[in-house]
């Protein structure tokens, strides 16, 4: 009779300490709770099962716990244990961004890249992406090229270009072109060591001899803070004096700027469409994939997949690899 009384007992204790525990891990910290989400997204000790990773990751969040919110984001982008939303994927990376967690800066900046859940923003794609790889998050440096390359700096040497001194002897006497290709050398160090101040410095006196070149390239070392300090009003303020010279480069970004909101500038559709399209007319690659998503998505403009896919592809045809890849995945789906 006492070995069924102390069996009762413990039993009664064991069922209290088990519920003890249960009541004390609905209220663990985000931290743990995010952790306890990515064992069962991960099948570590505990079966494999979206659904309950989604939903110990979403108390995470709730708690303001940064790991837990990038991992909610995850689970809606992609319909992990939830329906896929990118929208609710934007809103938790950016939480989680904005408290410094580099997965979540990671996964924005690619929101931004292609417009998922919010429109593309090359430029705020960038900032996120190189806030992820100061933090050395993998793939950030790889992702951030593709950004970058709407703000390409040349880096090959073009043939015949004339020595240091040559290039020196005529920027100095007010040649443009020579004071932008003085700039380019000290920038990438051709026939020289790299001297980035030195690289702004002739391409500013280039841009105000009015060349547009010079005056796109300014614009995008003021976005980079490359040889100088990121000034994005700056950067505007040279990327239209280059887009009213008809510079498809400079019509292209201050295309998408005003699409996305970019730095500078508040969001004006038609004035984007205006300025994207001017440079589609120029046979732009990158305009031409930007303007194709915009069809495709049917932002400011009438949905059109059929013309969003023709334009991807012209600029897939003529080596924009980003536009190859995303043509892929059209072709695929």
């Amino acid at each position: 009779m006492n070995k069924t009384k102390k069996a009762i007992g413990l039993l009664v204790i064991t069922c209290a300490t088990i519920a003890a525990i249960l009541a004390t891990i609905q209220t663990l910290s985000g931290e743990l709770q995010s952790k306890i989400g990515y064992g069962y997204g991960n099948g570590i000790f505990f079966s494999k099962n979206h659904n309950k990773a989604f939903k110990w990751f979403l108390k995470s969040a709730e708690r303001g716990n940064a790991k837990g919110q990038s991992n909610v984001g995850v689970c809606y982008y992609y319909g992990y244990g939830t329906e896929k939303n990118y929208g609710k994927a934007f809103e938790f990376y950016k939480k989680s961004a904005d408290q410094g967690y580099s997965a979540g800066q990671f996964h924005l900046g690619i929101c931004y890249l292609e417009g998922r859940g919010t429109s593309v923003d090359i430029p705020k794609a960038i900032h996120y992406l190189e806030l992820a790889k100061k933090q050395n998050q993998p793939k950030a440096g790889e992702i951030l090229e593709k950004a970058l390359s709407s703000f390409k700096i040349p880096t090959s040497s073009p043939e015949g270009l004339p020595s240091i001194e040559q290039l020196t002897a005529f920027a100095e006497k007010g040649d443009a072109k020579a004071q932008y290709n003085l700039g380019s050398a000290y920038l990438n160090g051709w026939g020289c060591n790299p001297r980035p101040e030195d690289g702004f410095r002739w391409w500013k006196r280039s841009a105000e001899e009015g060349f547009s070149e010079g005056q796109y390239g300014l614009a995008c070392l003021y976005l980079q803070g490359k040889g100088t300090i990121i000034d994005n009003k700056a950067a505007v303020d040279w990327l239209k004096k280059a887009a009213d010279q008809n510079n498809a480069k400079a019509q292209r970004d201050l295309g998408a700027f005003y699409l996305g909101g970019g730095p500078g500038v508040s969001i004006n559709i038609q004035e984007g469409l205006r300025l994207t399209r001017l440079a589609v007319e120029q046979g732009d690659p990158i305009a031409e994939y930007n303007l194709g998503f915009i069809y495709l998505k049917g932002k400011g403009v009438k949905k059109d997949e059929k013309e969003g896919k023709r334009l991807i592809q012209s600029s897939a045809s003529k080596g924009y690899t980003y536009a190859q890849e995303q043509l892929l995945k059209l072709n695929i789906k």
